[in-house]
């Protein structure tokens, strides 16, 4: 049986036949309005083939990441763990913002907990899972004990009002455009042979300037044998200022200075280069822990294959390939003449597009009930939604 291709093109000609063949070439930003129709459409339906997987690492002590870049509109649809069986139990639970952070700190009795929140125009996904391997803490940093400052660095306190973790944090001052130390050898040594070359150490790093150009971590058994790793951004990117931002170190990336015992690490130092004063940094919890990966399935509004068989959200030219089935073609086709219809207004909007809306979403009483059942009524009869729902509280 042959597949038929449904291209930008012959999608052109479907709605041209809807809108009783209304020539398209004078409609502006075509590409547009087919690219709103599908938001449309998936947010009135669930697209099975809109439906996408991405790999993510989570560590344990984080719940901040990146949120998947291509997701549509935080519509999850599951997390489950890679090489782990899950049980009955192991649910993925969407939550509200604050319930999510009120219960971080403990495991979840479910698989899962995950929260969305944009802060600054950055998407980020909170996670909570019990599936990650258990981190180890190198230094609390919650007193200024067996820490030396020096270059820059200077008026090293506790501070017990301003912290990542309880009980305090580390507070110092950065001069200049410079670079200042925070240096500490442990009073007991750590094995941390399982974190070889795979675990990332994370330093909660909370600045009162955008003034920091790079970080470098030294990590060993000796002040001549250690690991060494400098990196210019946090978790979610550029630094912020006025919060806590988890800046990792990848040690599968360090460079090897000496021959440092991986079962004797004792040793740590941190270099701040800054391009001017920084008055205000703090620094608390450093600890290491394992990559563990994970499978986010969620929705996405890339359907349009180009020749070079990239799959994305947006239109590169008429012989992008739909990645439709039928009823969801047909639903996308209508809801594009009804993009189209709208935004040439006149007669067509108030004749045409009335009838296609009609088609689409059928007919009902003033009481909500149904006359005449429309194209999306079937099909999500058909497709019923997947996604997880959030708990918590909704609009009156």
């Amino acid at each position: 049986m042959t597949t038929k291709i449904r291209s930008i093109k012959a999608l052109k000609d479907g709605v041209a036949g809807l809108l009783t063949g209304i020539s398209l070439d004078n409609v502006s930003d075509l590409y547009g309005k087919f690219e709103e129709a599908l938001s449309t459409l998936q947010q009135k339906a669930q697209l099975p083939e809109a439906m996408t997987s991405e790999i993510i690492t989570l560590y344990d002590g984080v719940t901040d990441y990146p949120a998947p870049t291509p997701i549509f509109g935080s519509s999850i649809k599951d997390i489950r763990p890679v090489g782990q069986f899950r049980h009955s139990g192991d649910m993925a639970y969407r939550k509200g913002g604050e319930d999510f952070d009120l219960k971080k700190g403990y495991s979840p009795h479910s698989g899962y907990n995950v929260t969305f929140e944009t802060e600054n125009g950055i998407n980020i996904m909170r996670v909570k899972t019990r599936f990650c391997p258990t981190r180890i803490v190198l230094d609390t940093m919650g007193l200024t004990t067996g820490w030396v400052a020096s270059g820059s660095a200077s008026n090293l306190t506790q501070d017990t009002s301003f912290y990542y973790h309880a009980p305090a944090s580390l507070r110092f001052t950065l001069t200049g455009a410079s670079v200042g130390y925070l240096t500490k050898t442990l009073t007991s040594t750590v094995d941390m042979t399982a974190f070889l070359n795979v675990g990332v150490v994370f330093l909660p790093l909370e600045l009162q300037s955008a003034n920091l150009s790079s970080l470098e971590l030294r990590l060993g058994s000796s002040a001549s044998a250690y690991w060494s790793l400098s990196v210019t951004q946090a978790m979610l990117g550029a630094w912020r200022t006025g919060q806590f931002d988890d800046t990792p170190f990848d040690l599968s990336l360090a460079t090897k200075v000496g021959s440092p015992d991986i079962t004797k690490i004792n040793y740590i130092r941190l270099a701040f280069t800054t391009s001017a004063t920084i008055a205000s940094v703090r620094a608390g919890f450093l600890s290491c822990s394992l990559p563990s990966q994970h499978k986010v399935m969620f929705s996405t509004n890339g359907i349009f294959k180009a020749t070079d068989g990239s799959i994305n959200n947006f239109i590169t030219d008429d012989d992008d390939v739909i990645i439709l089935n039928d009823a969801a073609y047909n639903l996308y086709k209508h809801e594009c003449a009804l993009s189209v219809g709208f935004g040439e207004g006149g007669t067509l909007s108030e004749g045409l597009v009335a009838t296609i809306n009609s088609k689409l979403n059928g007919a009902r009483t003033r009481t909500g009930a149904i006359m005449q059942l429309g194209l999306y009524d079937i099909f999500r009869a058909a497709n019923p939604n997947e996604d997880i729902r959030n708990t918590g509280s909704w609009y009156d």
